[in-house]
């Protein structure tokens, strides 16, 4: 297993974006008072493996398990499941963890969702959309703190709103949460404009790298990833007990 570098000091050509953006929403949890286990090699020092949640409501949600056997990872569970009471759980395993999947299903997990990872920068993306589909269609951004909301209005109406957060300080990546777009103006391309407006105003502050996670079956939002050109780095399956 690769060593996980939990405090990444920089983000260059070089180096995996999906790691960055791991590490840094294991940072996330972290700091917001999550519960993270982890077990080392004696000899090396490493960590060779590692499970984080956090709390939300009635459940505990665990989005990263890492370890190089299932051995270690239902060893890990074990531990973090004895901090959890009279909570739900969900948990997040890459798709072609068949082994883990096959266990946790045994074990009275239900699958009740796949989700697919996309991830995009300006100089691979399709940025040649074209007007606004009406002249009364407009888009205003709004900041607060590290989240970023951008807000499709029509006739001075919100019909439309794309919300989505900067990860790290320092790091130029933004995760795009939710595309949201009124029944009424689906199917007119308004998610388009509205996606394309955000990243236009994204690019002209910095090179940012651009990561969304979509439901597979939510196929209208992995079609508009698709016809930017945003490219899949994985696909994860959730559970929940």
């Amino acid at each position: 297993m690769k060593k996980l570098a939990i405090f990444p000091k920089s983000l260059n050509k070089e180096e995996d974006i999906y790691i960055c953006y791991l590490n840094l929403d294991i940072l996330r949890i972290i700091e917001g008072g999550g519960i993270v286990k982890v077990l080392y090699e004696d000899k090396k020092d490493e960590i060779i493996g590692l499970v984080c949640g956090e709390f939300y409501d009635n459940y505990f949600i665990i989005p990263y398990l890492f370890g190089p056997n299932l051995p270690l990872k239902s060893k890990l569970l074990s531990q973090i499941f004895k901090e959890i009471q009279n909570k739900k759980i969900i948990l997040k395993v890459p798709s072609n963890d068949e082994k883990l999947i096959q266990y946790l299903m045994e074990n009275n997990f239900k699958l009740i969702n796949t989700f697919i990872l996309f991830v995009g920068k300006k100089e691979n993306l399709k940025m040649d959309f074209p007007l606004a589909p009406s002249q009364e269609l407009k888009t205003s951004i709004e900041r607060i703190d590290s989240l970023i909301f951008s807000y499709l209005l029509f006739e001075k109406k919100c019909i439309g709103v794309l919300n989505a957060q900067k990860l790290g300080i320092n790091f130029p990546i933004v995760k795009i949460s939710s595309i949201y777009i009124d029944e009424k103006y689906r199917n007119k391309k308004m998610g388009s404009f509205l996606l394309f407006s955000f990243l236009s105003f994204l690019f002209k502050e910095e090179k940012y790298y651009v990561i969304s996670e979509v439901p597979l079956g939510n196929l209208p939002a992995v079609r508009l990833f698709s016809s930017f050109n945003f490219g899949i780095v994985g696909s994860y399956k959730v559970l929940i007990k």
